[in-house]
């Protein structure tokens, strides 16, 4: 999650990927109209909740005072992944 400095909890964009070997990262901006896929902490988000972003920069319903940084569109989906050999 990137932040610009001095702006509170304004969230600015969306680190996707870094880089460690030349040290960059590439980053999404988050306009007024941000579309994406994005990662839910669990398939407990139904649409229109109050989500926000978790330490691990998974979204959590938003519960109490804390700060909303996006609306659920659609609930969220449980992937389940089967590796065979």
């Amino acid at each position: 999650m990137l932040k610009r400095g001095g702006e509170g909890d304004n969230l600015y964009g969306i680190c996707i990927d870094v880089n460690d070997f030349n040290r960059t990262a590439t980053v999404v901006p988050i306009t007024e109209y941000f579309q994406g896929y994005l990662v839910a902490k669990d398939n407990s988000i139904k649409k229109n909740d109050n989500l926000k972003f978790n330490s691990d920069g998974q979204l959590e319903e938003a519960n109490g005072s804390t700060n909303i940084n996006a609306v659920a569109t659609t609930d969220s989906i449980h992937f389940q992944m089967i590796f065979t050999w």
